[in-house]
């Protein structure tokens, strides 16, 4: 289990980067949240009860105690957001599909709609795949900078690896958020984690949640 020093600074939250082992079961051990993440940029308000039903979004919100964010990511970022003043709570899933397209300004617009300060919020990046690991094609390259063109810094010069963490860290920064945490855990690299890259034919997936107390 992974906890962020930064959000750990918040006493009035809870949350957890769990690895594989820790995140067999979890749905039965804890009321979480459960998103149908589909890569996009929607973010889900949750009430002040769970749904009886799976949103489809990759992002979710809410200022309600008792109610357990939650994402699962086998390589993407899961991002954690909490205010530090105000009682708001935020969970962003960004693969590259989704941190292009805006999940993370989505989810940081969606908390300040419940009264949170983008001065005030912290960001911790969660366990995900690093740049050395992650390897891509001419073709990735070209999608990337295609929708957004200032992804092009975050290649190397032979365009064959590609920085996600530190391309969602800036849109983080760049969206109003200076207090940004990363673990720096490669999922493929530390078989603790799960990874898509690594276990492409049955992949798990790693559970991440914030709750306010």
């Amino acid at each position: 289990m992974f906890k962020s020093a930064l959000l750990e600074e918040i006493d009035f939250i809870s949350h957890a980067f769990l690895n594989a082992m820790e995140s067999e079961g979890v749905y039965d051990r804890l009321p979480l949240l459960r998103l149908e993440q589909v890569h996009g940029h929607k973010v889900f308000p949750c009430p002040d009860t769970l749904p009886s039903f799976r949103p489809e979004a990759d992002g979710a919100v809410t200022s309600s105690s008792g109610i357990y964010l939650s994402l699962r990511t086998a390589d993407c970022v899961p991002i954690l957001f909490a205010s530090c003043r105000d009682k708001v709570i935020g969970v962003a899933h960004a693969g590259w599909k989704g941190a292009i397209s805006g999940i993370v300004e989505n989810t940081l617009a969606a908390m300040t709609s419940l009264g949170a300060r983008r001065e005030d919020i912290f960001a911790a990046i969660g366990p995900c795949i690093m740049p050395d690991s992650y390897e891509v094609k001419e073709d990735f390259y070209y999608a990337c900078i295609t929708k957004d063109s200032s992804s092009g810094a975050y290649f190397p010069a032979d365009k064959k690896h590609f920085d996600l963490p530190g391309y969602v860290a800036d849109k983080i920064r760049q969206a109003g958020v200076s207090k940004v945490n990363f673990c720096g855990i490669d999922t493929f690299k530390d078989n603790t984690f799960n990874s898509y890259r690594r276990e492409k034919d049955n992949p798990g997936r790693n559970i991440s949640y914030i709750t306010i107390k």
